[in-house]
């Protein structure tokens, strides 16, 4: 997930990124381009993407992967939140998500849960709470300070693989 996550905020412009990790909550923060408020319901469907819009974009794809999938198989396991702004907006929406989301039906399940209206500047910030809250045993393996760490190193990671964002992990 937050491989996928820093990669998309990597290529929307962001330049400061924003890394939060709490025992029960990892939060990403950009100031990127932020995803359109039609966009927020399908986000974390499964097979979605917003890189393309057709088949001649396969030929300019810069991606490591599509951060639908790695959205969607987090939105089964944790309760998954999502607050965006667009430049062209004057408000930011937020949509949040849970497994009924990703379920067989994603397109009857995405259009049950309408993006909300919450003020936020352009960028998008990605919640992930309550990780593995329906997998008792999964989620008596997180280790918060070992979890961090690998969080940690990895920030220092892409910080030198790209320079010109800024990055706080905290």
């Amino acid at each position: 997930f937050f491989f996928h996550t820093k990669y998309a905020t990597t290529t929307t412009a962001s330049t400061s990124i924003l890394v939060h990790v709490e025992p029960t909550k990892l939060q990403v923060v950009d100031n990127g381009c932020g995803i359109p408020k039609d966009d927020l319901a399908l986000a974390a469907t499964r097979h979605a993407t917003s890189k393309l819009t057709s088949v001649d974009d396969f030929q300019q794809l810069q991606s490591f992967g599509f951060r639908g999938e790695a959205l969607a198989a987090t939105s089964l396991v944790s309760r998954l939140s999502i607050v965006s702004r667009t430049s062209n907006s004057t408000i930011g929406y937020h949509q949040s998500y849970s497994s009924s989301a990703t379920a067989s039906d994603d397109a009857a399940a995405a259009t049950l849960m309408k993006p909300k209206p919450q003020a936020r500047t352009v960028g998008t910030t990605i919640t992930v709470q309550d990780l593995f809250y329906n997998l008792p045993h999964r989620q008596r393996s997180l280790r918060p300070t070992e979890d961090y760490q690998k969080v940690l190193q990895l920030i220092q990671k892409y910080s030198m693989e790209y320079p010109h964002v800024g990055w706080v992990c905290r």
